[in-house]
């Protein structure tokens, strides 16, 4: 014998919908703190990271002032004994 279906009152369906809307919901707020995590964490390592490039930058500049000092003190030196070496060329150019 076949299944007969009957109709759905009003609630019933009022009742299924209000159920589908919370669990959806739900889901959403899950996946927004899921986010919001995911996000400070984010941010945290961009922190980080800029500080990292900050202390790297700050390195780099040390060491090319240091490489230019020492470039500059070689070619003094080498102008003051009147030599003029591999070096001493290099900066002639």
């Amino acid at each position: 014998m076949p299944k007969v279906l009957t109709p759905k009152s009003k609630k019933t369906i009022n009742s299924d919908y209000q159920k589908r809307k919370k669990e959806k919901d739900k889901a959403l707020q899950d996946e927004i703190a899921s986010l919001r995590i995911g996000n400070a964490q984010l941010e945290g390592q961009v922190t980080l990271l800029k500080e990292q490039l900050s202390v790297l930058n700050a390195e780099f500049l040390q060491l090319k002032v240091e490489n230019l000092r020492l470039r500059f003190s070689v070619f003094e030196t080498e102008n003051e004994n009147g030599n003029q070496s591999v070096i001493g060329k290099i900066f002639d150019n």
